[in-house]
Formats: structure tokens, sequence, C-alpha cells
């Protein structure tokens, strides 16, 4: 089984990535709803190093020109993943999208009453922009809505430089796009995260020991030809349980993964978190696995009675704050 360099690499705060499965890629849309195991090595301690300002996620940088777009999902087909953890559910959504957007969308979901994370495979044409296939996060964001982004460096076709984010007001997705944007894909990127707190705890990701894991593969849409590998998965430390989302890009006739992208909910236990006591935190990486990933973190303070934070890492920087509840 795979396992995320991130375990022997430092990241940060009370949150962090996790474990992966085996090296195939799939796909996913979201509509909100309604409301691996990897060696047993620990990681070498690091220092993270102390910042005096606040950071932010840098916001996806495009060219213009920009242009407004609108599309609808409908014919959801839900598939339900039966993993033990109750605090959230997994499960995977077949549906169809029309206007802007027109095709088929394979979704991987991790929804909680306050939150959720997905990862979606999006395939068919974009308005101006052609057709192919594009990957999309969706999420939760700091002011409560729930927001998506295109993620950079896994469109195919027409659509392998198309940009964009904007919200999702179920149904519905609006937001903006940009056909041949700029956004570097070896640069991290999201909207979804909490920033880095201006004041806090200076954390990094705790020391996680992998004890098992259960991995669900996702059946893409059967509309999709292009899809790429996708598989949920959730795994056991010593720190707590984390519920995965994966999603991998290979060549035909490759086994050489390109870029892949990843989300995770860690439910952490008090000796996992900064702040001594449980605590639940998201954490989203690109090119897992790999010596130049990179993601993000954040501690919500709607799931934490009011802590939180959040952190940038790769593998030679981390940086992160906690900000603990009084």
């Amino acid at each position: 089984m795979r396992h995320i360099l991130l375990l022997a690499l430092p990241l940060v705060a009370v949150s962090a990535c996790g474990s992966s499965g085996s090296s195939s890629p799939t796909t996913t849309e979201v509509s909100t709803p309604s409301s691996t195991v990897a060696p047993a090595t620990v990681p070498a301690t690091t220092t993270i190093v102390p910042t005096t300002e606040a950071l932010t996620t840098e916001a996806p940088t495009t060219t213009t020109p920009e242009r407004e777009v609108s599309f609808q999902t409908s014919g959801q087909q839900v598939t339900p993943m039966a993993f033990s953890e109750q605090r959230a559910a997994v499960m995977t959504i077949h549906s169809e999208a029309a206007g802007d957007f027109e095709g088929s969308l394979t979704t991987e979901l991790i929804t909680m009453p306050e939150s959720l994370l997905a990862i979606v495979w999006f395939e068919g044409s974009v308005a101006d922009c052609g057709q192919g296939g594009l990957a999309i996060r969706i999420g939760t964001r700091p002011d409560g809505a729930v927001g998506w982004e295109i993620v950079p460096g896994l469109g195919v076709g027409d659509l392998a430089a198309v940009n964009g984010s904007g919200t999702e007001v179920a149904p519905r997705f609006t937001g903006t796009i940009v056909c041949e944007g700029t956004a570097d894909p070896t640069q991290f990127s999201t909207t979804l995260l909490e920033p880095v707190p201006a004041t806090g705890i200076e954390a990094g990701v705790p020391l996680h020991i992998p004890i098992h894991e259960d991995r669900i593969d996702v059946v893409p849409h059967p509309a999709q030809t292009l899809a790429p590998q996708m598989w949920a998965v959730a795994a056991t430390y010593n720190t707590g349980t984390m519920l995965q989302l994966f999603m991998w890009w290979v060549l035909p006739g490759s086994t050489t993964p390109l870029y892949n992208t990843f989300a995770t909910i860690w439910f952490l236990t008090d000796t996992g978190n900064s702040c001594g006591v449980p605590a639940v935190t998201r954490a989203i990486l690109d090119d897992v696995e790999f010596e130049d990933y990179r993601g993000g973190w954040d501690v919500p303070a709607n799931l934490n009675g009011g802590g939180y934070g959040g952190g940038l890492f790769d593998a030679t920087t981390s940086v992160g704050r906690v900000v603990c509840n009084a």
C-alpha cells in the first residue's frame, strides 16, 4: 500500500494529511447535501519557523478575460460508503450538469452537519472553452458558504488550462472561469480553508503512526471515458481517524501518475491536538506522495467550539497557528 510522504516530513498545526491507497486514478460532482496503511514509521520531528505576519492562501492567478458561469446539477444517484466512522458520511454521487458546464459529474464527498469536503470529476463541455475533463474541489469556506474551485493540472482536452472558482447553493453553481488560465499547479492555492491566524500557538502536524485503513474505490459516471482514478479511505492512526478522498490521473497506457489531489477530515484525539482537547481538522494536498507535495490545513471554528487555526506546508516549509477555545 502507498503512504503519504507527509508522514515523514514537516506538516502543520492541529491538522494534516493521512495515508493513501494504491496507484491508480477515478472521479465526481457535489450537490450540497441538505441537511493506507503506510509502514508504521514515525516521522522525524521538525521545527516550525515562527512567523510574525498572518499568512493566507494565495488566490488563483488567472489571465483575462474572465467569464461568469452558471450551471445546475440534476439526476443525482447517491451511493453511500460504509465506513465505521460515524461522525461524518462518505458517499459517491453521479449527476449531470446543464448550463455553462454541460456533461457528467462524479463526486466523492465527506459531509458533516456543519462542513463538507468533496473532489469532483467533470467531463463534457464548458462554455467558450471546449470539451474535455477537469477536477473540482468543493468545501465549506471560512465564511460559511460552500465554495468550488478548479484544480490546476488535472484538466484534459480543451479544458486542460481552465481555471475558476465560485459558490454553490444546491443545485446551482455560479462563479467565474478563464479558459486559458495561468494558475501554476506546482503552487498550492485554495479558497476553501481558514487562513493562518495572526496570533496563537505555533503548531505542526502531530506525529501520526498508521494502524489500519479501509479503502473503497469510486466508480466513475457511466458517461465518463476520461475519468481519473478515485477512491476513499477511512484510516486509523494513533492520533485519531481520517476520512480521505483521492484523485489520481494517469496517461492512457502509462502507470506513472501525473498530478493528483487529496482531501481529508481528521478527527484528532486530545493528544494529537496542540490545544490538548479532541479536535476536527481538514486538509487539502496536491501531488500526495511526490517529493514536491504541497497543501494546507485548517481547524474550523464551527467544528471546534470556537477554537480555530490554519496553515500551509510543503516538503520543506511548514507554518501554522491555532487559537484554543478559552
